[in-house]
């Protein structure tokens, strides 16, 4: 025996919650947002409307430090946001054999001869060291936000001899 229950099909009235609104200004202007993990914009400034709630959101660009927080937004509420990405740097450990060697990072002489201990920023770069007989070592790399790199710069200087023996100079 099969029963069968006819019910009328009334509408479904879902209530609509009023959206909230987040405004971002960000710079550099050209950062990716992301809210609740999702990338939501890629410039500034960016506004979007979303569901109220908490939402986790974050702000990056290559080469910067990335920046969190934590939003709660409620109905119809309008927020802005202010972020200004601090630029992300590394440390960079030089030293050389024999130490005291002239050093320069992208091109310009450090201050120092190694061994030298330094913060640079983030991104590529080019390091030269060069010893007293003009030969030199160089190495490219690219430097994360809060990265350590350390090189060592293998420029002792040798002389040959008759026979092909190698001597330390």
């Amino acid at each position: 025996v099969y029963q069968f229950l006819l019910r009328s099909k009334k509408p479904v009235v879902v209530a609509s919650v009023p959206l909230a609104s987040i405004k971002f200004m960000v710079q550099p202007a050209a950062a990716i947002v992301e809210i609740g993990g999702k990338e939501a914009g890629h410039s500034s400034p960016f506004e979007t409307q979303i569901e109220p709630g908490v939402y986790s959101v974050s702000v990056r660009r290559q080469g910067y430090k990335r920046w969190t927080t934590e939003i709660t937004l409620k109905e119809a509420e309008k927020q802005t946001v202010r972020v200004a990405l601090e630029v992300g740097m590394a440390h960079l450990s030089i030293t050389s054999q024999p130490a005291g060697l002239a050093a320069e990072l992208d091109g310009k002489p450090l201050d120092q001869v190694t061994p030298v201990e330094l913060q640079t920023t983030a991104g590529p770069h080019r390091l030269v060291v060069t010893n007293a007989a003009g030969n030199t070592w160089s190495q490219d790399f690219t430097a994360e936000v809060d990265g350590k790199y350390a090189f060592n710069a293998p420029l002792t200087a040798t002389k040959t001899v008759a026979g092909g023996i190698t001597h330390p100079a």
